[in-house]
């Protein structure tokens, strides 16, 4: 058998030659005994970059061996707009932890809560949870917010904590301490160790609930002064009062209701000159609205005092318009205003929280502005 000779040269391609117009044979590559000329190619640096940018070289291999071009994004979501850009504020540090929900009392898959022998049952835990969430996305923000619950070492601080954390039976354990302590007169006994406690109220009286147990700060504080008769009085509230058209004017707001308010003492007809002290820290206004509005219409920071506040979100309510005396069944949900400016829902129903855009409208029962350090 004889073995053709070969004759190799090397060829550098041009861009504009094809694979199959280089390729020259002599003569038939069967033939027998005639010489052959192979040219060998020889690619130059521009070509061999320019080959690894195409498609086909970045391409994947499937299973079966063909090629599956590269997957390109439609035309069209680069022409969408986006509004949630439009609140972002790139000058602040957002820290990402992810926020647990710690699900409603009345879900049929939660256990009983054993505390000292007794196993206790909490329904309707939807107000409770709200603000419990509401913090914790502030806290998560907000690095003052985490500052005031850790130096108070709270319950409530406590539990906030354990959000970011694995949900276990520590934490409901603790919630349960802490729903014991605020409902201790709506206790439905069913046998000797089972117990029912219907966590059913508004907001406004958690909050309230909440300061005198020391958990939470009021929002604010009023000093009555009567210079007739020198007495002095001090008041403080958990929450300041807003018209639900929510123009948050409170400083004037505040003013013209005290330029009326008279001296309670029988032999003074006085007026009195009121002061009011805000809590530096959070603030929180009592809406309870059953008109909705869009959650474009609520204003993104406050001034007070010369202090600025930052929206840091709302609790809103869906439901019954009944009065609370007349046990009216809603559901309270956390729609929390993060630093990167989106609106993210937690409801203690759902496993998994939810987003929102500004167009959505809501009853808002309560807001939250949190101080913006600057």
């Amino acid at each position: 058998m004889k073995i053709a000779s070969s004759k190799i040269e090397n060829v550098v391609l041009p861009d504009a030659i094809k694979l199959s117009e280089a390729i020259k044979t002599k003569d038939s590559i069967h033939g027998n005994g005639d010489d052959h000329l192979f040219v060998h190619l020889v690619q130059s640096k521009d070509t061999e970059e320019r080959i690894k940018n195409t498609e086909e070289f970045s391409a994947e291999e499937n299973w079966k061996g063909t090629v599956l071009p590269i997957k390109k994004r439609k035309r069209s979501s680069y022409l969408e707009k986006n509004s949630e850009w439009l609140e972002m504020n790139l000058n602040e540090s957002v820290r990402s932890l992810a926020i647990n929900i710690i699900r409603n009392g009345s879900c049929p898959d939660l256990k009983t809560v054993k505390i000292e022998g007794l196993q206790y049952i909490f329904t309707n835990t939807c107000g409770f949870d709200a603000i419990v969430h509401l913090i914790a996305c502030n806290w998560c923000d907000y690095p003052n917010m985490s500052n005031i619950f850790k130096f108070q070492e709270t319950r409530l601080g406590k539990l906030i904590e354990m959000c970011f954390k694995t949900i276990n039976t520590k934490l409901y354990k603790l919630r349960a301490e802490l729903l014991l302590d605020l409902f201790k007169k709506t206790v439905t006994q069913y046998s000797h160790n089972l117990i029912q406690i219907d966590t059913q109220s508004t907001i406004e009286y958690l909050i309230r609930s909440l300061c005198q147990m020391g958990e939470l700060q009021y929002s604010l504080t009023e000093k009555r002064f009567c210079n007739q008769c020198n007495r002095v009085k001090l008041l403080t509230s958990p929450d300041i009062p807003v018209a639900p058209h929510l123009n948050l004017n409170i400083v004037k707001e505040l003013h013209d209701v005290s330029q009326t308010r008279k001296c309670t003492n029988t032999d003074c007809d006085n007026y009195l000159q009121c002061t009011y002290e805000y809590n530096e820290n959070y603030l929180f206004f009592e809406i309870g609205s059953n008109c909705p509005h869009k959650l474009s219409t609520i204003k993104r920071s406050v001034w007070i005092n010369g202090q600025k506040y930052l929206l840091g979100g709302i609790i809103t309510y869906s439901g019954s318009t009944a009065s609370f005396n007349e046990k009216m069944l809603g559901h309270f949900k956390t729609y929390a205003f993060r630093l990167h400016g989106r609106w993210e829902i937690y409801d203690d129903l759902l496993k998994e929280k939810e987003t929102c855009m500004d167009s959505e409208s809501v009853c808002i029962e309560a807001i939250i502005y949190v101080k913006h350090n600057q």
